[in-house]
């Protein structure tokens, strides 16, 4: 009889512990160092955000932020690690569209769902897309290009980094909006598929502007427009694909961040805080205008409602260009 009674006043005991256990972890986070799963190789730009970040986070939360390269199967390796790990806050991924917002459509077997095992943080930068041509094509600007697609349909190529991504998902809105058609050339990276733009072998691309900042300012190739809603202020005088008369088109990229499901509330509040901290810094903007890329910040709920709003339009994209990845 008295065994159980103190058993029951043991586990009531536990019972009122666990949880001011755990707030008084939380209110002690962070207590340890912190990493960043980069579900890309280094070098990347997503990459080197990740690295500003950390080193701007170290000194806003007062605790080492490192980061580790986790590549492999667009991004899902990495982000499955984070999935995986402990909702302490000391496992972060800095995602992007297509690990947070479109591998989940593209592939059917997906092993995780951004929506349902990830906690939003915060946008962390905005990078336009850019529609860029080789410099023989004879165009100067969209309509140009728009006209000389509907003359030769299907003849145009235009080199994409692979089935599926990003610069392809764009690509294919701007050729169903402007109901023209090309043909896609794969190419294992942003290098090799400028190199093929620049060397002739494909007549013109929509990709990330930061992996084309160089050749753009070099004359390489010639500059016609920016995917984003607004200009870009590294390209003030480059237009819109809208301000071209493509109506209602807005798709880029960006990188966020995010944490495991069920990471507690305070501490999403902490490194949102923490986050848009950092992007004020003089010195990480400084350090982005290399890439073209903006700083963003924001609420967990507007990185939310952009992770909706990229599903949706991937959705779209998917269905109407039939976009098939899976082998």
């Amino acid at each position: 009889m008295k065994k159980g009674i103190l058993k029951y006043v043991a586990l009531c005991a536990i019972a009122w512990l666990l949880p001011h256990l755990a707030i008084a972890q939380n209110q002690n986070w962070p207590s340890q160092p912190l990493r960043i799963v980069v579900p890309y190789p280094a070098g990347g730009v997503t990459d080197i955000v990740a690295r500003l970040l950390a080193k701007s986070l170290t000194e806003k939360l007062g605790a080492t932020v490192v980061v580790e390269n986790l590549a492999g199967a667009n991004g899902a390796i990495g982000a499955m690690a984070v999935v995986r790990s402990i909702p302490n806050g000391y496992t972060l991924l800095m995602g992007t569209p297509a690990t947070l917002a479109t591998n989940m459509i593209l592939y059917s077997g997906s092993q995780y769902d951004a929506f349902k095992d990830l906690d939003p943080i915060a946008r962390v930068v905005s990078m336009p897309n850019a529609l860029v041509v080789r410099n023989d094509l004879g165009v100067n600007n969209v309509s140009e290009l728009i006209e000389l697609l509907k003359k030769n349909p299907g003849k145009l190529s235009y080199g994409v980094t692979g089935i599926g991504a990003n610069g392809h998902l764009t690509t294919a809105l701007f050729l169903h909006k402007t109901q023209t058609q090309a043909m896609p050339v794969p190419y294992k990276g942003a290098a090799p598929l400028l190199a093929g733009l620049i060397g002739g072998q494909t007549d013109f691309t929509i990709d990330q502007l930061t992996s084309s900042v160089s050749n753009i300012k070099s004359g390489r190739i010639k500059l016609l427009a920016v995917t984003s809603a607004s200009r870009s202020p590294y390209f003030p005088d480059t237009p819109t694909l809208k301000e071209s008369g493509v109506e209602n088109f807005n798709m880029g990229s960006w990188l966020a961040l995010a944490a495991p499901k069920t990471t507690p509330a305070e501490i999403i509040e902490k490194l949102n805080s923490a986050v848009n901290q950092a992007l004020q810094d003089p010195l990480f903007k400084e350090s982005l205008s290399q890439f073209a890329a903006t700083p963003t910040g924001g609420s967990p709920a507007e990185l939310t409602q952009l992770m909706h709003a990229e599903s949706e339009t991937v959705k779209f994209v998917v269905q109407t260009a039939k976009i098939s990845v899976e082998q």
